[in-house]
């Protein structure tokens, strides 16, 4: 599965299919955050090498899959998915911008 989300970007389905999820990209990056925050997320590493790691859990509470997935306009499961490959990666980047400027 590969997923790109943002202005201009589309999710692509195992079948091929695109669905255009324009400027929903937050949402989708808040679930993430969410989800690795509370499962995942080196909670040594929080507690001496961040600040606001509570205020940043905090924002995202909300954005629980069904919220995320519902803003986005893709299916639960999508989003689901994306999560497990993300985890299993151990190691990713996030690339957001807003265009050329």
């Amino acid at each position: 599965m590969k997923l790109l989300i943002g202005d201009q970007e589309f999710e692509v389905q195992p079948g091929g299919e695109a669905v255009k999820v324009a400027g929903t990209d937050y949402a989708v990056l808040a679930f993430l955050v969410r989800e690795l925050l509370e499962d995942g997320a080196d909670r040594e590493v929080l507690a001496h090498r961040t600040v606001g790691s509570d205020e940043l859990r905090a924002a995202v509470a909300p954005f629980t899959v069904e919220h995320a997935a519902h803003v986005a306009g893709v299916p639960d499961t999508e989003l689901t998915q994306l999560l497990d490959a993300m985890r299993r990666a151990g190691r990713f980047a996030v690339v957001a911008g807003t265009g050329v400027t």
